[in-house]
């Protein structure tokens, strides 16, 4: 069962967007779990806001920040509507900031959190297959950041729902898990 319509609809009170955030490692699954639950509904990768500060192929990691922050700027307009509702897509680094500006969201739209969590092998292996270019020492940094301690902590603190979903398991069974828990908010 795929509940991008319905659940755009039953989740989003009267005056009430809806914001899902998966976030994980590159290769982990983010991308595939959220085209699979939700393929008609609008996502917002970080990934372009990154990109932008790009020098030679490499985005210097005290530059993503800026791209964090401009990403968060532009989501801030989007819940203007009450019937808004999107998918936002995150990287593993900044949690401090990342979790910071979701408690800011969730006072303003109903929050769901997925920590998307597989081992660097099968991320790294992932990452290959997809084809893209990529910097494999930029890659391999990206892979060895410390997650989901991070992010579990700053989230256990705060009012957001959450929940971690192991992405070695079958796509399937992670469609199912989604499901379940965003069934399980509207209640």
């Amino acid at each position: 069962m795929l509940i991008s319509d319905d659940y755009r609809t039953s989740m989003t009170t009267p005056h009430r967007p809806s914001l899902i955030v998966f976030i994980g490692k590159p290769g982990v699954g983010k991308s595939t779990i959220i085209q699979r639950v939700f393929p008609k509904t609008t996502c917002v990768d970080v990934m372009p806001f990154v990109k932008k500060y790009e020098i030679d192929g490499i985005v210097p990691e005290e530059k993503t920040i800026l791209g964090y922050q401009e990403m968060y700027q532009s989501l801030s307009s989007q819940f203007e509507r009450e019937d808004q509702f999107l998918i936002l897509e995150l990287g593993t680094n900044h949690p401090e900031l990342n979790i910071q500006e979701l408690v800011k969201i969730s006072e303003k739209a109903s929050l769901c959190v997925f920590l998307c969590i597989a081992s660097i092998d099968v991320c790294r292996t992932r990452s290959r297959e997809r084809g893209r270019a990529f910097d494999m020492d930029a890659l391999e940094r990206r892979l060895q950041r410390s997650f989901p301690e991070s992010h579990l902590a700053l989230l256990k603190d705060s009012s957001i729902n959450y929940r971690r979903l192991d992405m070695e398991l079958p796509l399937e069974d992670n469609v199912e898990i989604v499901n379940s828990v965003l069934n399980n908010l509207r209640k």
